[in-house]
C-alpha cells in the first residue's frame, strides 16, 4: 500500500512539474505587438489593415476574444491574407479590361420588340 501511494505521490507531482514547465512556455503579447505587425505589414505592402476600434466592435456587437497565436504567426497569417486579396485584385482588374474591350452590340435586333411586350397571359404595351 505504501509503494503504491508513493508512486501515486511521484505520478501526481511529476505531472504538476510537465505542466508548470508548459504554462511557463507560455507568453503574453500586448496589442502593441500586433499593431507592430500590422504597421511593417502597411509600409511593406502600401494597405490599410488595422484593429476595429471598440465603438465599431459595439456597433456589430462583436466581443473580442485574445490573441491566441504569437505576433510571428500574426504576420504570416495577415501576410497570406494580403497576398490572397492582391490576386483577386488582379484577377478582378482583368476581367474588367476584358470587359471593357468587348464589343456591345445596342442595335435593337434582339429578342425584345420595341412595340410590345408580351408576357404569359398578357400583353402590355411598351412604354
Amino acid at each position: 500500500m505504501k509503494k503504491l501511494f508513493a508512486v501515486l505521490l511521484a505520478v501526481v507531482l511529476l505531472m504538476g512539474a510537465v505542466s508548470t514547465i508548459a504554462f511557463a512556455a507560455e507568453t503574453s503579447y500586448s496589442k502593441a505587438d500586433y499593431q507592430a505587425v500590422l504597421d511593417k505589414l502597411n509600409a511593406l505592402y502600401g494597405t490599410k489593415i488595422r484593429f476595429a476600434t471598440e465603438e465599431e466592435l459595439q456597433e456589430i456587437g462583436f466581443v473580442p476574444e485574445s490573441i491566441e497565436i504569437s505576433p510571428a504567426e500574426f504576420e504570416k497569417e495577415i501576410l497570406n491574407q494580403i497576398v490572397v486579396c492582391e490576386a483577386a485584385n488582379r484577377e478582378a482588374l482583368a476581367a474588367s479590361e476584358r470587359s471593357r474591350s468587348m464589343k456591345v452590340d445596342e442595335s435593337g435586333s434582339g429578342i425584345c420588340k420595341p412595340s410590345r411586350v408580351v408576357t404569359q397571359g398578357a400583353t402590355y404595351p411598351y412604354l
